[in-house]
């Protein structure tokens, strides 16, 4: 047998006899000039929730993982920068106290140094431990002044519904329970610490203005430890865009609902349902908010654009058939303001003959300027003829003193409704001419009246506990506009 026969070289650095590589270096000596693990982290941070235990991984996400979890090494490894010029042959944790608030982490890297040679080392990385609380857990050490939210939201240029809500409001303000309100460029938002009172509230409103509401909700935090959660519901409600002397065209659909009403036709009074009268014959309908959602339209003239007429003639209408109701249709003859100086008189017919005295100021619509096929409409003969609708009576700037308008202000002194004077006017108008108005607000309010606000109960539209029954359960039920109540129920 040959012996073996080991050839080897001196360290070019300190002369020990070394295998050969291609450094020609011993290992000592190569550590001692090259360092893979230059650039590399030997301290971090750990951002971790002492509340939900949970570690942050970045854009304020976090991640639950135990001590020496697989999961929480992946997290360190992230955190670590200089990693991607070597690579990673070995990772683990290095014991330490709990209550040191440190992590080790031990890596093994290799990178390839002079002439292709492969160096492998070992390199620690400590982890500082900051705790915090996530974003999550901040809301349970918060206080929550409301759990549930409604806002009310109407897409109209002027504030008289709101000042309509503010009076029922200001009526009882105790028995609704509203712990804030707040006011936004189309609306309103009133914050409730229950959410059985937001509910009894959404069923005062469906009860006063014709609308929809929709629900969602929001998780604020959970507590993973008691198993508990905090949530904000939301309750939108939306209110129809049409308002009283509203001048609209029926769609098709509606037109055939209400026995051939209109299609051109006035608001005649806006409640739970919207009424309709047709400014021509006197015809009377009405939707309800559902039907109105189901396709809804907006009005082309409001009371804005209403201008003074003079009748000059009025002549009733010789007619064998006899109306029911109402003054009978009369054939009209007036001169605009705008037109006075130019002697130009118009035509129109009305129902409010009663109205239409001759030297008497009225309410008109022109619609001389008004493009039809902007709005997609298609005007019957009869309309395109029209140059006036007669709206009922011209007020000009009287001031009504036999109504005053009560306003909700914060504790500021603001008004919560940052209405104009010409809003507050017309509703002082509606109010001297249907004095319905107050006998509304005074049921609606006798209504809420009676509820028992000791506890959740439901309002006027839900079913009532019979007399005979005498065995109450806390149980949950529904209301007729689809909220979920909890509250004494009969057995």
């Amino acid at each position: 047998m040959e012996p073996d026969q080991t050839y080897g070289i001196l360290c070019c650095s300190c002369g020990v006899p070394i295998e050969p590589n291609p450094t020609s270096m011993c290992l000592p000596c190569l550590r001692a000039r090259v360092n893979i693990t230059e650039g590399i982290d030997t301290e971090q941070t750990l951002i971790h929730c002492h509340q939900c235990n949970r570690y942050n991984v970045g854009n304020d996400k976090y991640v639950a993982a135990e001590l020496e979890s697989p999961q929480l090494l992946g997290i360190c490894l992230k955190k670590i920068r200089g990693l991607q010029h070597v690579r990673v042959v070995d990772a683990g944790f290095i014991w330490t106290e709990e209550h040191s608030k440190r992590i080790k982490v031990r890596l093994l890297i290799q990178a390839e140094v002079q002439q292709g040679a492969v160096l492998q080392q070992e390199h620690i990385c400590t982890f500082t431990i900051v705790s915090t609380l996530c974003v999550p857990c901040q809301y349970t050490h918060t206080e929550h002044t409301w759990s549930t939210r409604v806002q009310v939201r109407q897409t109209v240029n002027h504030k008289r519904t709101f000042l309509y809500l503010e009076q029922i409001i200001l009526r009882n303000r105790a028995k609704l329970n509203i712990s804030n309100i707040k006011e936004y460029p189309h609306g309103l938002d009133f914050y409730f610490t229950s959410r059985s009172d937001a509910g009894r509230f959404v069923d005062l409103l469906h009860s006063s203005v014709p609308g929809r509401h929709s629900e969602s909700q929001k998780l604020i935090s959970a507590d993973l430890k008691s198993n508990t959660a905090t949530i904000e519901y939301s309750i939108m409600f939306e209110i129809a865009q049409l308002c009283k002397d509203d001048l609209v065209y029926l769609p098709r659909r509606f037109y055939n609902q209400l026995g051939g009403l209109g299609p051109l036709c006035i608001v005649s009074k806006v409640n739970s349902r919207i009424h309709f009268v047709d400014p021509l014959t006197g015809q009377m309908g009405s939707l309800t908010a559902s039907q109105y959602f189901e396709k809804p339209f907006t009005a082309f003239r409001d009371r804005r654009h209403k201008v003074e007429g003079i009748v000059l003639v009025s002549e009733e209408e010789n007619s064998n058939e006899k109306r029911t109701q109402g003054s009978p249709i009369a054939y009209v003859e007036l001169q605009r303001e705008n037109d006075m100086y130019e002697g130009v008189t118009v035509h129109t017919k009305t129902y409010l003959s009663s109205l239409c005295k001759p030297g008497r100021s009225v309410a008109v619509y022109s619609l001389d300027n008004l493009d039809f096929q902007a709005y997609g409409i298609t005007p019957s003969d009869t309309y395109l003829n029209l140059r006036v609708i007669i709206v009922g009576k011209w007020k000009g700037t009287k001031q009504h003193s036999k109504h005053k308008l009560a306003r909700y202000e914060t504790e500021e002194g603001v008004a919560i409704v940052n209405a104009p004077d010409d809003d507050i006017n017309a509703l002082l108008e509606e109010m001297y001419d249907d004095e319905t108005r107050d006998r509304e607000l005074d049921a609606l309010m006798n209504n809420l009246g009676q509820l028992d606000l000791m506890q959740p109960q439901p309002s006027s539209g839900m079913h009532s506990v019979p007399a005979a029954s005498n065995t109450l359960t806390y149980m949950p039920f529904t209301s007729v506009s689809g909220i979920q109540y909890q509250g004494f129920c009969p057995q």
